[in-house]
């Protein structure tokens, strides 16, 4: 038996979830663990916290054939095992000597409903993250630009507010949503990984605090603007920002850069099965 040991709140979260659930797929049946660290013997151990401790890491790796964490930021020092981080700047962060270590984008886990899909643009995606908990989506919407816009969210208030929702949709809706989008206006979390993969021009938004890695897809040709939540001219700037992909949509397309590949997923199964 496998198991995932996450942090998935209301307000934050679900983006561990996600990707560590697609790790987990390909190794067969699963256990989910949320917000509990409680450690049980396991084949792969898959960890995916903000909050847990080195003593929950270390009893997890001690019960596990082969204990895998997923990192974004270097946040502690871990325990033997596998670490995963998958962000763009990884190789330069990461300085872990106890785990064997899998840096940058060749790992980022795509689900297989993405790898799957195939494109037909017709509206503007708006994706400020799952639950939307800055309240953005519905003042995007109202932007005043002739395209069809659809909102994605898992928050029924911000459903309330907007007039094209998907609302909770399975991931294969959501990857076809992705798919059918001219541009996405994003949160600058996991989803970006999964609009540069589809070759999506994306406007990025930094709504956590934890989002700086936004910058290094700039850097590497993705992503044109990136602004932050806080701006009180975020609208305007959205608006312009639109206008300008809109208007100049063939060198839109030349800040689409394609980073991920699609098979990290197959990359970090093929690291695991070494170990066991």
């Amino acid at each position: 038996m496998n198991r995932i040991y996450v942090d998935a709140y209301k307000n934050y979260g679900l983006g561990h979830l996600i990707r560590s659930k697609a790790i987990a797929e390909r190794f067969g049946k699963y256990k989910i663990e949320i917000n509990k660290f409680l450690a049980k013997k396991a084949d792969v151990s898959i960890v995916d916290s903000y909050c847990a401790k080195y003593f929950h890491y270390k009893k997890i790796s001690t019960l596990s054939k082969v204990p895998l964490f997923i990192d974004d930021f270097n946040r502690i020092v871990y325990p033997k095992g596998i670490l995963v981080n998958f962000s763009l700047n990884a190789k330069k962060i990461v300085k872990q000597k106890q785990t064997s270590n899998l840096l940058g984008i060749d790992y980022v886990p795509i689900r297989k409903e993405f790898l799957e899909v195939k494109k037909k643009p017709k509206h503007i995606l708006i994706i400020i993250g799952g639950t939307d908990i800055k309240g953005l989506s519905s003042k995007i919407e109202n932007i005043a630009i002739p395209y069809p816009k659809l909102v994605v969210t898992a928050n029924k208030e911000v459903a309330k507010q907007c007039r094209n929702v998907l609302f909770t949709p399975s991931v294969k809706e959501l990857a076809e949503a992705f798919a059918n989008s001219i541009i996405a206006v994003s949160a600058a979390g996991m989803t970006l990984y999964e609009l540069n993969y589809l070759q999506i021009p994306t406007i990025a938004i930094k709504v956590a605090k934890n989002q700086n890695g936004v910058y290094e897809f700039v850097k590497r040709g993705f992503i044109k603007d990136v602004f932050e939540y806080e701006d009180i001219n975020l609208i305007e700037k959205i608006q312009k920002s639109l206008y300008w992909h809109l208007n100049n949509y063939d060198l839109a397309l030349k800040y689409t850069r394609q980073l991920v590949d699609g098979f990290g997923i197959e990359r970090i199964y093929q690291k695991v099965m070494e170990k066991i």
